[in-house]
């Protein structure tokens, strides 16, 4: 379903009739970041602005080889979550060129494995 802004009143209504389509245009990307087999975080960023302050990322602890979440998590400012990549990098983890086909549920993030 489509949800659109109304002119009239801006009320959200799902018929585009007499609206004004809204858009939302949400980049969402995860990376993985793996110190051993058994060590890793998956980085999700949610990026609906180009204003970095406004933009939001989640980190979780994962364990690739298990395929599971080790339930430790954040969700912060995207400049958090950099700094905390950035900190993962510096005590030996490294971003991998792909997600583990078993660990796709978490690839938009940890609500999508409620989805």
């Amino acid at each position: 379903m489509t949800l659109s802004l109304c002119s009239f009143g801006g009320r959200l209504r799902d018929s585009p009739s007499l609206c004004t389509l809204t858009s939302s245009l949400m980049t969402v990307k995860s990376y993985l970041y793996q110190r051993t087999a058994n060590d890793g975080y998956l980085v999700t960023v949610r990026k609906d602005s180009s204003d970095d302050s406004r933009c939001f990322g989640e980190m979780s602890s994962v364990d690739p080889k298990k395929s599971t979440p080790t339930y430790v998590r954040i969700e912060a400012p995207l400049k958090v979550i950099r700094t905390s990549v950035s900190d993962l990098m510096k005590k030996g983890y490294k971003l991998q060129d792909a997600i583990p086909e078993s660990l796709k549920y978490l690839v938009n993030g940890y609500q999508s494995q409620f989805d």
